[in-house]
């Protein structure tokens, strides 16, 4: 595993006077890919020029001697040069072991008294200019026209080092200087086991009251993580005792029809469940607990329309399904009305309590609204969610309502999150990766790149913005040669004013590797059309190997960062 170490300050050297003709260069900082002792890490060496560096110029980057070791092989394809002007992406300048009209010449010093050192003398043709980002990187992360092949190695003392900056002009007269600070410390040792944890349950339903003469009741509850849940009807049963599975397999959502119920009742079911990743399973039991109210008193107290008393129960409402036409004086339905923005022509799917209630198709502008009716009185989860026209599903749009009975209720003003998909799941430092999906039309997009597991902690987080087209599409083209190798999630926000905006969109997951997509492992380890159980078994058969064939994001482990990638393909 590699570590990214964080640079704490800049400190700058030199006494700058109203005389001094040097400036100071701004913002530098050397991102180093491992800060143990006595061990080859790659650099990023990254600063803002003050002054102009003009042609066959010089840039030279320095540590005090005997500390930092330079292999013997170490020259100009372990070095990269890069330039940007702050308003676009970097662009690589070519290097040479010397310098002529289109080549930058590199030459590496090690050993002497005053430093080591890397001196990059500039073409004789073009030099940078003031205002620059430079950006140099050292070691085997080095790629522009020949993979690096060696590293320098960290001190063996676990204390803070200098290295100095200093840019000339041909005849080595001083333009710039600066310097930053690296810490070299004693590694922490991490484990990428899966984590061991049991799943968190909630939002068990049904709960209380229910109304007389229903003997098919379907139980249901959510956790937080990809689970399986089993039941019992006694208490203190574990979960690999236990008998009655809930739908699915695994999910995070879960049901199942029961019966054999008498009215006037109680009942109560007692639910563990075992976390998909680890097969931690509850200790401890989650209860469902209802009542089958009494047998009705009357079922003809009906009129045809539906208003009428009778004297001993009062009014008995507008009407209802089921055993009591136009409804009892125990159960009269409800309904609630859903409205809100999402992809233009996309189907909206609303879930009720994890099972399909309906579907309904958004309109040209994006707003939708649909009905779910026919509901007796109780608590229920509702979620939504879109298809659009490339077949994306975006995350769900979740809540809870609480609802009496005989009511017409109103949840306005949705807006799902966007659906998401990244161009390529593999590709190499430089090589063109699309972020794109859906969304409500003419909105902003806000789009957050970030590590995909604790075992890529080290990777730096980006962040991109994109405005939806009239038909809802969004497309944002990241810069992969600013981002160090490893795995990433994208999340996409819709934002439509200070106060109202979407939840994250799913994780669209790719990588950035060292080979190409080609050779890399796919989820579909056993090639059915499908990502299932079949597929982790294999998987997990090369847990913290170097196996390619499960390495699914070309790092050469495979760990967290592949289980996250086959999780985001997982189909059941």
């Amino acid at each position: 595993m590699r570590y990214a170490l964080f640079i704490a300050a800049a400190f700058l050297f030199g006494i700058v006077t109203i005389l001094a003709r040097a400036s100071v260069l701004s913002q530098m900082t050397d991102l180093i890919s491992t800060s143990a002792p006595d061990t080859p890490a790659t650099h990023i060496i990254q600063f803002t020029t003050t002054t102009d560096i003009p042609p066959s110029g010089h840039v030279i980057i320095s540590v005090d001697p005997g500390n930092f070791t330079f292999p013997a092989s170490f020259d100009y394809t372990d070095v990269d040069l890069q330039v940007s002007d702050s308003g676009g992406p970097y662009v690589d300048r070519d290097l040479a072991a010397t310098s002529d009209a289109t080549n930058d010449g590199v030459s590496v010093t090690s050993g002497t008294l005053d430093a080591d050192q890397i001196d990059i003398t500039l073409n004789s043709t073009t030099g940078i200019l003031a205002g620059d980002v430079v950006r140099v990187l050292l070691g085997t992360n080095a790629t522009f026209g020949a993979v690096g092949t060696d590293d320098i190695t960290n001190p063996t003392d676990p204390i803070s080092y200098r290295i100095n900056f200093l840019t000339t002009d041909g005849g080595g007269t001083e333009i710039d200087h600066g310097a930053t600070m690296i810490a070299v410390v004693l590694p922490v040792t991490l484990t990428a086991g899966i984590p061991i944890v049991a799943p968190v349950r909630s939002n068990g339903l049904p709960s209380g009251l229910i109304a007389a003469n229903n003997f098919v009741i379907e139980l249901s509850l959510q956790t937080d993580i990809l689970s399986h849940c089993r039941y019992a009807t006694t208490t203190d049963v574990l979960y690999q005792d236990m008998t009655n599975d809930f739908n699915p397999s695994f999910g995070t959502i879960h049901w199942v029809n029961t019966t054999g119920y008498q009215n006037n009742t109680s009942y109560t079911f007692y639910v563990r469940c075992a976390a998909f990743a680890s097969g931690f399973a509850n200790d401890d039991d989650y209860p469902i607990t209802f009542t089958l109210k009494p047998i009705p008193p009357s079922s003809t107290s009906i009129v045809s329309d539906g208003f009428t008393t009778d004297g001993a129960t009062g009014y008995l409402g507008p009407g209802g399904i089921g055993a009591y036409p136009n409804g009892s004086n125990v159960l009269y339905l409800s309904s609630v009305t859903f409205s809100g923005t999402t992809v233009p022509g996309g189907l909206v799917t609303v879930l009720k309590d994890g099972v399909k209630a309906v579907s309904t198709r958004a309109k040209d502008d994006g707003t939708f609204q649909t009905i779910v009716s026919e509901l007796e009185r109780g608590a229920y989860g509702f979620q939504l969610y879109v298809e659009d026209g490339r077949g994306l599903t975006s995350s769900l749009y979740g809540t809870t309502l609480s609802i009496g009975q005989g009511t017409d209720n109103n949840i306005t003003g949705i807006i799902i999150p966007p659906t998401i998909q990244p161009s390529s799941n593999i590709v190499l430092p430089g090589d063109p990766e699309i972020i794109s999906g859906g969304a409500p039309p003419n909105t902003t997009i806000q789009l957050k790149i970030g590590p995909n597991s604790s075992s890529t902690s080290g990777l730096q987080s980006h962040s991109a913005t994109a405005t939806s087209s009239s038909n809802g599409g969004w497309s944002v083209a990241l810069d992969t040669s600013a981002y160090a190798k490893g795995s990433y999630a994208a999340q996409a926000t819709d934002i439509q004013s200070d106060k109202s905006k979407s939840g994250p969109s799913k994780n669209a997951v790719f990588a950035i590797g060292t080979t190409s997509s080609g050779t890399c492992g796919q989820p579909d380890m056993n090639k059915d059309g499908k990502v299932n159980l079949v597929d982790f078994s294999i998987f997990l058969l090369s847990w913290n190997t170097s196996d390619s064939a499960a390495d699914f994001n070309c790092d050469g482990q495979v760990n967290l960062a592949d289980f996250s990638i086959m999780l985001f393909g997982w189909t059941g």
